[in-house]
């Protein structure tokens, strides 16, 4: 993964995000349907890993804090997930964190309680994580959020947000200062996933890209690696762009007419020649959660998603 400083785009465990409702009861973790289906999930994708001959990263994987009381039963469950993924040396970033978060995130591993503004309290997910810390064979870490805020986190057909009306810095998105990623160092963290949006650091498809956010995007960074944090760029999209038609951001994924592999070839070749020989950046994360791609001619949906990471 270092070598190529690619990073596969994010792989959720939908095991360690499911309905409030399936309780582990008092049955051992062996014999609890969630435990099983959690471990079955991760065994796919380690398995596949094992048979290709390759390093795997897992991007967001996340489970609720205390608020229903019943931090000890999930952090248990995340326990063992981490057991196997310290077995399988997976490079993994918890979701998430960010000062933007505020309290009220059931998902936040830690958060902004106190002024000035920084994330600088651990909740009740942290313990897990600093129980599993990056290791010489793989790191560890978690995700900041902010940048990818004011912009839609589904497949949405019709958005106000588009490339054209990207929201305001400061208003509709934002990234954290120096306090959050000094205080996540200061916790043993080693990584981080930095998540932007394609439309603010490529305002029109194919053309440079856009000044301003990627003196943002770069100073950053640059903070993160100040504190001693590796960092993994993240375009935080889900496999689309959204383009100004009449008024309306209108969903396009890539593969289609209006947005072509070729334009997203054009995005990480410039993204990459920005940030080659950036000290701290541990890799790529070519695109998030990449969904709802359509078929073109004879490729599936996930062969043209193969296509356009090969690119």
């Amino acid at each position: 993964l270092r070598d190529a400083a690619l990073a596969a785009s994010a792989l959720c465990a939908p095991g360690l995000l499911a309905a409030r409702g399936v309780e582990a009861a008092s049955a051992p973790a062996e014999a609890d349907a969630l435990h099983r289906r959690v471990r079955a999930e991760l065994k796919t994708f380690t398995d596949w890993l094992q048979r290709n001959g390759v390093e795997g990263y897992i991007g967001e994987v996340g489970w609720p804090d205390n608020y229903a009381g019943d931090a000890s039963r999930w952090n248990a469950l995340a326990g063992t997930w981490f057991e196997l993924a310290d077995a399988a040396k997976l490079w993994v970033t918890v979701w998430s964190t960010g000062e933007w978060w505020g309290t009220s995130y059931k998902l936040a591993a830690y958060e902004d309680r106190h002024s000035p503004a920084g994330v600088d309290s651990a909740n009740t997910q942290a313990a897990v994580i600093m129980a599993h810390p990056t290791t010489p064979s793989y790191l560890r870490g978690v995700n900041v959020s902010g940048a990818e805020f004011g912009a839609p986190f589904s497949l949405d057909a019709t958005s106000n947000f588009s490339n054209r009306r990207p929201g305001r810095y400061d208003y509709a998105y934002h990234y954290d200062g120096q306090a959050t990623f000094d205080y996540l160092a200061s916790r043993g963290i080693g990584l981080i996933r930095l998540q932007f949006r394609w439309e603010r650091i490529q305002p029109t498809l194919g053309d440079p890209l856009d000044g301003t956010e990627l003196r943002r995007l770069k100073a950053a960074v640059r903070r993160a690696t100040d504190a001693g944090l590796e960092v993994i760029l993240d375009v935080h999209n889900f496999g689309d762009y959204y383009i100004e038609q009449d008024g309306r951001g209108i969903r396009f994924a890539i593969g289609s007419g209006r947005l072509p592999i070729r334009y997203f070839v054009d995005l990480w070749r410039r993204l990459s020649s920005n940030f080659k020989g950036t000290p701290g950046i541990a890799g790529y994360g070519l695109m998030n959660e990449p969904a709802g791609l359509p078929r073109v001619g004879d490729l599936s949906p996930a062969r043209v998603w193969e296509r356009a990471s090969q690119g």
